[in-house]
């Protein structure tokens, strides 16, 4: 990865993006630190869904907008120069893009904060060509640390903030492929002995 300081403050964030959306908010709190934000929004290549019929086929991405789709975020990666790409999920993201982004300098980030990773649009052998990946949910550790391997795992109580989640990152830690994050104000509660 290069060291250019302009390259280091620069992040690319793919996913959905209507103003409640998890995406939204960690954009949202990267840009609070200074980071220059450029979004690739999967629902740009979903096509407007105005009907309930149209919402629902909007779920269901073509072929076509799926390649379109990680086109753009290959394009976005080599015209922005970030130091990191993240996606929250990586829904519709290729192995192919993921190994593009990396051959790119970028550091490839996947933020998981759902329960399963069953779904339709996630493909779990493309976890193995994330640098990093956090997840929101402990019973997840074990398994995306057999899953991605290599390097110690990193059992974090942080706030539920981008400045906190991704400080760790811009800090260098290159041993942790796989943090748990979780709400520091539970481990407070728990602490005091409010929560058990």
């Amino acid at each position: 990865m290069k060291s250019d300081p302009v390259r280091h403050n620069r992040i690319v964030i793919a996913g959905k993006f209507p103003s409640y959306s998890t995406a939204s908010g960690v954009a949202a709190g990267f840009r609070q630190l200074g980071w220059d934000v450029s979004e690739v929004d999967l629902e740009r290549f979903a096509g407007e869904a105005t009907s309930t019929f149209q919402k629902i086929k909007s779920r269901i991405l073509s072929r076509r907008s799926v390649a379109e789709y990680n086109r753009e975020i290959v394009r976005r990666v080599e015209e922005f120069g970030p130091a990191m790409f993240l996606t929250v999920k990586g829904s519709y993201i290729s192995a192919r893009t993921l190994q593009k982004i990396r051959s790119l300098g970028a550091l490839a980030v996947n933020y998981y904060p759902d329960f399963r990773f069953s779904y339709k649009d996630v493909d779990e052998s493309t976890f193995d060509y994330y640098d990093r990946f956090f997840t929101t949910k402990s019973f997840q550790v074990d398994y995306l640390a057999k899953r991605i391997g290599g390097g110690m795992l990193n059992f974090s109580i942080m706030d539920m903030s981008a400045k906190s989640i991704f400080l760790p990152l811009m800090q260098n830690i290159s041993n942790t492929n796989v943090t748990f994050v979780t709400s520091a104000i539970i481990h407070r509660a728990k602490k005091s002995g409010c929560v058990r």
